[in-house]
C-alpha cells in the first residue's frame, strides 16, 4: 500500500502545484505551506491530547462513577480563544495575498485575451498583433494579465506551475520553461474536455519574437 502511495511522488509530475514558476504561485504555495503545518501540529497535539486521556482515565476493575461536574470555565475559554487565535492568523497571512494577487493590473502589464472553445484555447496578444492556439507564451519577469473569455460552456483556466484554477488571472513568470495547462469548466462540454493540452512557454522577452513584436 505504501508503495503504491509513493508512486504518486515519482518525477516527473507536470501538472504539480509544489513547482511554482511565478510570484503569485509562489505566494499561494507559501500560505499553502503554513495552514498545513498548522494543522498537522494541531491535528498531532489534540489526537496526543486524546490518546492521553483515554489512557489515563479508562475504567479499571472496581472503579467508582466519578464526581459529576457541569463544565470547566478556563477549559472552555481555552478551548474557544485558541481556534479564534489560530483563525484570525491565517486571516492575518490571507489578507495581503487577496489584495495583491486581486488587485488591478499595472499598467506595464502585458494583455492577453484567452478564449476558451469547445476543444481549444485561442491566445490574442493585443499589443503584437498576434494570435496563437493552444500555446500560451508569456515573458519572464513582466506582469501578464490574462484576461478569459468562452464562446461556449463558462471555462476556468489551469497553469499548475504558474497558479491555481481562475476565471481570472494576474501572474509574473519568475522562471523560463514550458509549463503544461490542463482546462476545466463548470459545465461538462464534451467528453473530449479532458484532452485539450497545450503548453505554456515562459521565456526571456528578447528570445521570443511573438512578444516582440509592435502593432503595425
Amino acid at each position: 500500500m505504501l508503495s503504491l502511495l509513493l508512486t504518486a511522488c515519482s518525477a516527473p509530475t507536470p501538472q504539480t502545484a509544489f513547482n511554482p514558476r511565478s510570484d503569485y504561485a509562489a505566494e499561494g504555495l507559501d500560505l499553502f505551506q503554513v495552514i498545513i503545518v498548522m494543522g498537522v501540529v494541531i491535528g498531532v497535539l489534540v489526537e496526543g491530547v486524546l490518546i492521553w486521556a483515554a489512557i489515563r482515565y479508562r475504567h479499571r476493575g472496581n472503579d467508582q462513577l466519578p464526581p459529576q461536574i457541569h463544565g470547566n470555565t478556563i477549559v472552555e475559554i481555552a478551548w474557544t480563544t485558541a481556534p479564534v487565535i489560530v483563525v484570525g492568523y491565517i486571516l492575518f497571512l490571507t489578507l495581503p495575498v487577496i489584495f495583491q494577487t486581486q488587485a488591478p493590473a499595472p499598467s506595464s502589464s502585458m494583455n492577453v485575451e484567452v478564449i476558451g472553445h469547445q476543444f481549444w484555447w485561442e491566445f490574442q496578444y493585443p499589443d503584437a498583433q498576434v494570435d496563437t492556439a493552444n500555446e500560451l507564451h508569456l515573458p519572464v519577469g513582466r506582469t501578464v494579465n490574462l484576461i478569459l473569455h468562452s464562446n461556449d460552456v463558462i471555462h476556468s483556466f489551469w497553469i499548475p506551475a504558474l497558479g491555481g484554477s481562475a476565471t481570472r488571472s494576474l501572474d509574473t513568470p519568475t522562471s523560463s520553461g514550458s509549463h503544461p495547462t490542463r482546462p476545466a469548466s463548470s459545465l461538462a462540454s464534451a467528453t473530449s474536455c479532458a484532452a485539450i493540452r497545450m503548453p505554456t512557454c515562459a521565456s526571456e522577452p528578447s528570445s521570443s519574437p511573438r512578444l516582440t513584436l509592435t502593432p503595425g
